[in-house]
């Protein structure tokens, strides 16, 4: 055998081994894509979007827990299709929270949700900065918070 036909021989080899391989760990991803998506541990499976699932998606929750992409930001945000959800990473304000006598004077500022008393309504709520939690919800028209100035 010649040399030339040697190496022809051994490059047409490689080249059905590497698309055997392909093709066979093509068709595992496959059957992962084939999986029952109706079960209630949707995480341990990886499901294919469809619009019967975008229809029961209608929260950053509900679409994290459908196995879509989740994106590295503050606060995170979660991608089904064309919508985008965002994480709520707000902070309601509680009984003991409201109900203090001072605050410590500590500056982790907050960006609050203040609720305005209009003469006319609708009034949509403000965003604040306070210095901290306590004084935010010290204020009886904050309903809520996060971390962060506004």
């Amino acid at each position: 055998m010649q040399p030339n036909t040697k190496k022809t021989l051994i490059i047409i080899s490689l080249i059905l081994v590497t698309a055997t391989a392909f093709f066979i760990l093509e068709q595992d991803d496959n059957q992962y894509l084939q999986n029952d998506c109706d079960t209630e541990d949707t995480h341990s499976e990886i499901c294919p979007i469809d619009d019967m699932t975008l229809d029961k998606i209608d929260s950053f929750e509900t679409c994290a827990a459908a196995g879509n992409p989740i994106m590295e930001s503050y606060p995170r945000q979660c991608r089904a299709g064309d919508q985008t959800y965002v994480d709520d990473i707000s902070v309601k304000c509680t009984a003991e929270q409201r109900d203090v006598d001072a605050c410590i004077t500590l500056y982790e500022p907050v960006c609050a949700t203040v609720n305005i008393q209009c003469i006319t309504a609708p009034c949509n709520p403000i965003k604040e900065t306070f210095s901290n939690s306590c004084f935010a919800c010290r204020n009886p028209l904050v309903e809520s918070y996060v971390p962060g100035e506004c």
